[in-house]
């Protein structure tokens, strides 16, 4: 590695308290690299938790007393932040329990009630279940057809497929920006280009993106982006939705309750129109949303260009580490990826490898990752993926590849 990207990363291992203490006696330090299930959290995000349930913790919004006024506040910078962070507006940010509630929101609350008749939804064949299963069940709700983009055998789209696919029978394009199986860094700004001469409403699936990539809503062009603050080393139950200004009053609620209301008798009510409380119902979560804050915080102090850098530093080196075991075989080989590795071991299933790499402390993760429909396509039940983040180094990846190659002793390969 670059020795200033080296010595910038050499302690940050520090700052998460997990990652720094043994699990157990039995079992000591983790090596971790299931990044791509869920990041760990810094002592800045915990901190922030801790300080809010100590200092402030209160409703939002509708208190006029000083613990409220205080909750709020930190709540709508926390607002701000997210939206400087991705590029957007303030008031283009919606609070969601996560991506897989942000694309429901869209696909229920937008798309249901926006869509042509008798049109088609674009998919691509590597989404996530949670960018995929939505579609499936309007699709079926609307009798509307659902087709798939095509994936190459290197872990690509197929952009000309893609391209042939649009016309003025697409409704509606719902794509992820990074796979979370092959690690593919997708060409968001030029498919939402492709799209906009048909003028398709676009959602991107930015779960894998936000702490891989650069995102910028703007620069993308897409109507909505969503990501999860688990992914970024924040929180879980806590995300983040993008609704390009003047979409949101095109929304219908998907859940009813306080704080969305106009005014209300016993027998209608109406709902604020352009307004991000229209689809903020209830008592959000409110410390998840201030540790969200506080981990794009921290990933912006530490600098994007250079967790960036670690990350593909660390990814090159992974490859060329794992490329020396014969009987490794790498899914997805993309020009343009992120630190996400996913792999077979000889004939060995991915539990079985996942159980013996946890007896040598270094997690990961197999299955097929919500994305089974990717993964039979491949003609496999599972895959064995190994992901990075900012406190991984080479002496996690020279881990992983000791144990793979402990298992094959195990198994006299």
């Amino acid at each position: 590695m670059s020795e200033v990207v080296s010595q910038k990363f050499a302690n940050i291992i520090s700052d998460f308290p997990i990652l720094t203490k043994d699990i157990s006696e039995c079992r000591g330090r983790i090596i971790y690299l299931d990044n791509a299930a869920t990041t760990q959290s810094s002592k800045a995000v915990i901190d922030a938790v801790d300080s809010y349930y100590k200092s402030s913790h209160s409703n939002i919004h509708s208190g006029l007393h000083y613990l409220s006024e205080m909750a709020t506040v930190s709540y709508e910078n926390a607002r701000k932040t997210v939206a400087d962070f991705i590029g957007a507006k303030k008031n283009e940010i919606i609070f969601s329990a996560g991506t897989t509630a942000a694309i429901n929101t869209v696909a229920f609350g937008f798309a249901k009630h926006n869509i042509k008749p008798n049109s088609t939804i674009l998919v691509s064949g590597m989404e996530h279940h949670a960018n995929l299963i939505p579609w499936q069940v309007l699709a079926q709700e609307l009798n509307l057809s659902l087709k798939i983009i095509p994936v190459k055998e290197d872990g690509t789209l197929d952009i000309e497929q893609y391209e042939e696919m649009l016309s003025e029978q697409v409704s509606f394009l719902a794509i992820t920006h990074v796979s979370n199986v092959l690690g593919t860094i997708n060409p968001i700004k030029e498919m939402v280009r492709a799209a906009k001469k048909y003028d398709i409403p676009v959602l991107v699936d930015g779960a894998q993106a936000i702490s891989h990539t650069e995102v910028n809503v703007a620069d993308l062009g897409c109507d909505f982006y969503a990501f999860s603050a688990h992914k970024i080393y924040g929180p879980t139950g806590t995300g983040a939705l993008y609704i390009k200004d003047g979409l949101l009053p095109k929304f219908r609620p998907v859940i009813y309750g306080g704080g969305m209301i106009e005014t209300v008798s016993y027998s209608e009510a109406s709902f604020l129109v352009d307004d991000v409380a229209r689809l903020e119902p209830g008592t959000p979560n409110i410390s998840g949303v201030i540790g969200m804050a506080a981990a794009l915080n921290y990933f912006s102090e530490i600098g994007k260009e250079h967790i960036f850098a670690h990350e593909q530093e660390l990814l090159q080196y992974a490859e060329q580490e794992l490329a020396k075991i014969p009987e490794v075989k790498i899914y997805g080989n993309a020009q343009h990826k992120v630190g996400v590795i996913s792999f077979t071991l000889a004939d060995i299933h991915a539990h079985d490898i996942t159980s013996l790499l946890d007896e040598d402390k270094v997690a990961v993760r197999g299955g097929h990752h919500c994305a089974m429909p990717l993964v039979k396509s491949f003609g496999l039940s599972s895959l064995t993926r190994a992901s990075l983040g900012i406190y991984n180094n080479e002496q996690d990846i020279d881990a992983l590849c000791n144990s793979l190659q402990r298992i094959l002793r195990i198994f006299k390969i």
